[in-house]
């Protein structure tokens, strides 16, 4: 898995069309393989289906892979507004921890339970707050490159599947 970071992405933009754009943008040939570690050596193979939550419904993404032609190991291209494993999307997750009225909070996101928030919480609680305590003074990309840099995967990626952070250049 290879999670694209695009530095002041508007995370309110969740679309087919804005995730194909985010993926048409990159240059594969500058991505190194999570697996084997070197670059020019990915090229797009297949993709997969994959729903995200948003505020009033669900959305479908189709997920472009790509395959390392080095050592044949495939890999997802998430963009930094997917969680890895989850339809519940960063902004929304980072929203549900920092909220103060949580019964409001599910009110304006019908599809969400309170089950949903209670995994959430009891996740970052556990995996992700002793290194993101001050996380309503971060933004967004802060939050996804601390969560890389100290335990290697995105901010609330729970399964410990292979992901590696490609920062996209300026």
């Amino acid at each position: 898995m290879i999670t694209i970071l695009l530095e002041n992405f508007n995370y309110n933009l969740i679309n087919q069309e804005t995730y194909d754009l985010y993926i048409n943008s990159l240059c594969l040939s500058s991505i190194p393989c999570p697996k084997c570690n070197q670059i020019h050596c990915l090229i797009y193979h297949a993709s997969y289906n994959r729903y995200l939550k948003t505020r009033s419904n669900k959305i479908k993404l189709k997920i472009q892979r790509v395959l390392c032609t080095n050592c044949n190991s495939t890999h997802a291209l998430l963009p930094s507004f997917i969680v890895p494993y989850s339809q519940i999307t960063t902004s929304a997750m980072i929203s549900i921890i920092t909220s103060d009225h949580r019964s409001s909070y599910l009110d304006e996101h019908p599809l969400l339970d309170e089950s949903n928030l209670r995994y959430i919480l009891k996740q970052y609680n556990r995996l992700f707050k002793p290194f993101l305590s001050n996380i309503a003074s971060l933004n967004i990309t802060s939050i996804i490159k601390r969560c890389f840099f100290s335990v290697s995967k995105m901010f609330m990626q729970i399964k410990n599947t292979i992901n590696s952070l490609f920062i996209v250049p300026t």
